[in-house]
């Protein structure tokens, strides 16, 4: 009996040695384990390190490591031999780094289509494998796939247009911004920041119509779209707000015109001659009244309508040059066709008018350009400028009496 007692005794106390032997072995020998970083955030071109490291258990060694990009492998690396890449979009741009102790890889030139879901497995040479995820997030510069408005068609002045910018990002959203180009009034760009992809203009006016464009920016870039063309119908206005004089000699013909800014083109114009009564009142009285003239029944700015002399004893004759002019001639100034005249022009939207001033004398050659900029124009030396002025004057003399 006594015996009995020591073997067990003995026994008790050799399972409790070989208890704490196997505790104290265990809390030595790591376990298999990875741990990657929950998230990696990059900009697109720039480069991006996937942390990763590894724990094996101290009789397991490490054979190999890969790693799966949305669940396709596209890298392998075995202990001993050289890393594969096998997926051809990320050759010459992935590679491993850090101490053996480490599984991280580094993507470098980062593309849009590199975010996603990395996961490292590691691999042991008991058949045994363990792994974890990491996020990549890449952002990328906005693309702007185009840009369009609603409703299409010409705009009517005070109606209501939206503008849509239609942006491809992968990260969160970029700003957008609409610029309108207004050049031809040498004011450079304006430029309508929206927190949203469209832009509204809720009454068009005249100053509305040109080339629009959108901007979207973020951290990494800006793009912006092609252009967008507004065009708006309006009633015409005269470029010059001044009367503009003319002059001509007694007995020879002379021509009046009025610029206009106007869409759509000059349909017909209407010009009136004003008459001070004894008792001051005013009156315009019509030199004509006459249907339609299309603007290709003049040859040029210069050139002359297939419409006859009436009013006036049959020496005035009124129509459309170009798209834009409003033009009266008149055969054998006299010396009641002198003063002031009133030009009423029709684009079928609505009617604009303008008024000159005929005087006797020498005939000037007026500025008949519309406003482009601010900046002055340098002439050429003066004996050539009198002599371009000639050359002008004589051509005019001579269309004048056709």
């Amino acid at each position: 009996m006594m015996f009995s007692n020591c073997v067990s005794n003995n026994l008790l106390k050799l399972f409790i040695a070989l208890s704490a032997f196997h505790a104290i072995n265990c809390a030595q020998s790591p376990k298999l384990e990875v741990i990657c970083a929950p998230k990696t955030i990059a900009n697109e071109g720039t480069q991006a390190n996937l942390e990763c490291t590894y724990t094996v258990p101290n009789d397991v060694k490490v054979k190999g490591v890969t790693y799966d990009h949305n669940g396709q492998t596209v890298y392998t690396y075995q202990v001993g031999s050289e890393p594969i890449v096998t997926d051809d979009e990320f050759q010459g741009r992935l590679s491993r780094y850090g101490s053996e102790q480490t599984a991280s890889i580094r993507i470098e030139q980062l593309r849009g289509s590199d975010a996603g879901t990395w996961r490292c497995n590691i691999i042991t040479d008991k058949f045994t494998m363990a792994f974890d995820e990491t996020v990549l997030e890449v952002n990328v510069m906005p693309s702007i796939n185009s840009i369009f408005r609603q409703p299409e068609g010409e705009l009517e002045v005070g109606s209501s247009v939206t503008l849509t910018c239609e942006v491809d990002a992968q990260d969160s959203s970029p700003t957008i911004s609409f610029f309108q180009k207004k050049e031809e009034f040498g004011k450079g760009t304006e430029r309508f920041a929206s927190q949203k992809p469209t832009f509204t203009i809720n009454s068009v006016s005249i100053s509305d119509a040109g080339e629009w464009y959108c901007l979207a920016e973020n951290s990494v870039g800006s793009s912006q779209s092609s252009k967008l063309q507004l065009i708006v119908k309006h009633i015409p206005f005269a470029v010059s707000q001044n009367p503009r004089q003319f002059n001509a000699s007694l007995g020879t013909n002379a021509r009046l015109d009025c610029q206009f800014e106007t869409y759509p083109a000059l349909k017909r114009s209407t010009w009136y001659q004003r008459e001070t009564t004894a008792f001051g009142r005013v009156n315009w009285l019509p030199v004509e009244s006459l249907s339609l003239i299309s603007p290709n029944s003049l040859e040029s700015s210069e050139g002359s309508s297939s419409s006859s002399y009436s009013g006036g004893g049959g020496r005035f004759k009124e129509g459309v040059a170009g798209a834009d002019t409003a033009v009266l001639h008149i055969r054998a100034v006299e010396a009641g066709d002198l003063g002031v005249y009133k030009c009423s022009a029709d684009n079928g939207v609505g009617k604009g008018e303008c008024e000159v001033r005929l005087e006797e004398g020498e005939e000037i050659i007026p500025n008949t350009s519309k406003r482009t900029s601010d900046k002055s124009v340098s002439s050429s030396p003066s004996h050539g400028f009198t002599l371009t002025l000639t050359l002008i004057s004589l051509l005019r003399t001579c269309e004048l009496f056709w």
